[in-house]
């Protein structure tokens, strides 16, 4: 994790200002592959957002950064796992 793009809290608090509509959009579209109905749309959006901000922006802290990896993909798969996670206790497994 030395490569991190986002080394401090700071770093991520800035990204997300500047960023946020952006970032809305991916959390929107990764809610949006699970729910169908808004009510529960606009929770897990919510709840994903509280799950970036959790551990001290653990999430964005993990991106390993490089040339190789694009934050937006990366942001996409990891917020669709922890939406899967928040999701299975309620409705069970997820089968696309």
């Amino acid at each position: 994790m030395e490569n991190s793009v986002f080394r401090t809290s700071s770093d991520c608090e800035k990204y997300i200002e500047s960023n946020f509509s952006a970032l809305k959009s991916v959390i929107t579209s990764v809610c949006k592959k699970l729910y169908h109905i808004v009510s529960d749309c606009e929770e897990c959006v919510s709840d994903l957002l509280l799950k970036i901000v959790e551990n001290d922006y653990e999430i964005l802290r993990s991106f390993p950064g490089g040339k190789d990896y694009k934050f937006a993909t990366y942001l996409f798969t990891v917020l669709i796992r922890k939406a899967i996670d928040i999701a299975r206790p309620t409705g069970g497994h997820y089968r696309p």
